[in-house]
């Protein structure tokens, strides 16, 4: 099973700071991988958005996962 790490903030500027980071690097991770999809079918204009969404689906996959709490 997969660890999560979380983190705590002791601020929501601090919080939303680093939201807007995760974000940023989400965008760019997906821009570069259109990019490179959009270069390997030739370069040709027209289905930029298919690019995105492609690159999109391939980095945002979300594996099954089940959350559980347990209290002592």
């Amino acid at each position: 099973m997969s660890q999560v790490t979380i983190n705590t903030v002791n601020s929501a500027g601090e919080a939303l700071s680093h939201l807007t980071e995760l974000g940023d690097a989400v965008h760019n991770n997906i821009r570069e991988r259109a990019y490179e999809l959009f270069v390997a079918r030739g370069g040709q204009h027209g289905h930029d958005l298919d690019d995105w969404f492609a690159a999109e689906k391939e980095l945002s996959y979300a594996p099954l996962s089940e959350l559980a709490e347990t209290c002592d």
